[in-house]
């Protein structure tokens, strides 16, 4: 083992310094495993929050293709409704102007109401979900900043803990 003097804060303090190089080579390796493991767990946790967005952004489209296909079919039976209003309306010999025709209008009206209503529900939802992924990706580049902070900071930690250990005071 080299003992030897090295300017250090300790020595000030009244403390043996000793440098033992094999223990300064074990020390940065170990410190180096921890870095990269740091960094990597990183990396997952941004892969892991890039596929929640993806997750997101197919449940965005779905909510959009499932509100138009309800508004698709609110039409259709809306229209049907009509359909069987005109043809009652004609079999009891009623002409389709006046009070008939404001009931026609109505039950139109209400039918693209609710198609409406529909496909703004699909919006709002779809939205919500852009607007959820846009954060799970803000967050994966976060974490992965974090993650390499983390790392340097082991790094650098550890190897200057590591390196200099104070053996008690000087005689």
């Amino acid at each position: 083992m080299l003992t030897g003097r090295v300017s250090h804060p300790a020595m000030a303090a009244g403390y043996a310094v000793r440098f033992d190089p094999s223990t300064a080579l074990v020390a940065l390796s170990a410190a180096l495993v921890d870095s990269v493991g740091a960094a990597r767990q990183g990396s997952a946790e941004r892969d892991a929050a890039e596929f929640q967005a993806r997750v997101l952004e197919q449940d965005a489209e779905r909510q959009k293709k499932t509100s138009a296909d309800e508004a698709i079919r609110l039409r259709r039976r809306g229209s049907q409704l009509s359909a069987r209003q005109r043809a009652a309306l004609a079999g009891a010999g009623v002409a389709q102007s006046g009070t008939p025709l404001l009931v026609l209008a109505d039950t139109a009206a209400e039918t693209e109401r609710q198609a409406n209503l529909a496909l703004a529900g699909g919006d709002t939802a779809a939205a919500r979900a852009r607007q959820e992924a846009a954060l799970q990706r803000l967050r994966g580049r976060r974490r992965r900043e974090s993650s390499l902070f983390r790392s340097g900071r082991s790094l650098l930690s550890q190897s200057a803990a590591d390196l200099f250990s104070g053996s008690g005071p000087t005689a």
